[in-house]
């Protein structure tokens, strides 16, 4: 529902969207994020996005800006999957096994590898606390297929700890 974005565009933002959602915030959709970015950039709009996701979007928006603190003003996140082992990996949630496939192509992982992967940690989210990046964050308590416990609740009472900003 478009009504966020509606929203946006009143307040006079522009929106875009560039489509990776098979890419999983793997290096590959951070790249066509950079060339989003330049272009954009480059034709006169801020320096400073704000970065929204939806779900699978969260990975690449939290990619993007653990990349690129300096280029983030804020972050919000509708029901993001943060942990590709909750999703499509499957964790405690639904799995997913065409998207899991897909999805370990993408970052060039084994099984074995993507299972010693570790969630966004309080550290490695540090850059983003310390460029004063706030997180804004609608979770979906009762959602099966992304559950709050292995993303958003994750990011958001992690990002808290590290002393970030979080709504």
């Amino acid at each position: 529902k478009p009504e966020l974005d509606v929203a946006l565009l009143e307040r006079g933002f522009h929106l875009v969207y560039c489509d990776v959602s098979y890419l999983f915030g793997a290096a590959f959709a951070i790249a066509r994020y950079e060339e989003c970015y330049e272009f954009l950039t480059s034709a006169g709009l801020n320096q400073r996005a704000t970065m929204e996701g939806m779900s699978r979007g969260g990975l690449v928006i939290l990619q993007w800006a653990l990349a690129h603190p300096e280029r983030v003003a804020a972050i919000y996140g509708d029901n993001p999957v943060v942990d590709i082992r909750s999703w499509p990996g499957g964790n405690s949630g639904k799995r997913s096994e065409p998207d899991w496939q897909r999805c370990l192509k993408a970052y060039g992982l084994s099984q074995s590898e993507a299972d010693d992967l570790q969630p966004v940690t309080k550290e490695r989210l540090r850059p983003l606390v310390d460029a004063g990046i706030p997180l804004m964050l609608v979770l979906g308590m009762k959602d099966e297929v992304v559950p709050v416990a292995e993303n958003g609740g994750l990011l958001a009472e992690r990002y808290a700890s590290a002393g970030g900003e979080v709504e």
